[in-house]
């Protein structure tokens, strides 16, 4: 999930404002957190038991995952642009 948010805030982020190239340092931060992440979590058991509130947080979680990959349909439109003119064409 956390990864899902990180690839929409990398592609969708107005880095404009701070730096454009500061968003490979999130990338950077991403992955020394989910490698110290990996690392506290390999004495968890791999398949816990299963409740209502784990069927529900799977659920937003897809939700959220649908959401993401919708927002990324824009990336990959294939039809011809429109060719637009300036409103103020002499400045009035």
């Amino acid at each position: 999930m956390v990864l899902v948010y990180f690839i929409f805030i990398f592609l969708n982020g107005r880095w404009e404002w701070l730096s454009y190239y500061l968003r490979f340092l999130l990338l950077i931060v991403f992955v020394i957190a989910a490698y110290k992440s990996f690392i506290k979590a390999k004495s968890l058991p791999l398949y816990p038991p299963k409740t209502f509130k784990k069927y529900l947080e799977l659920g937003i979680s897809a939700f959220v995952v649908m959401l993401f990959i919708a927002s990324l349909k824009g990336y990959f439109f294939t039809g011809s642009s429109i060719d637009l003119s300036f409103p103020l064409k002499n400045g009035v």
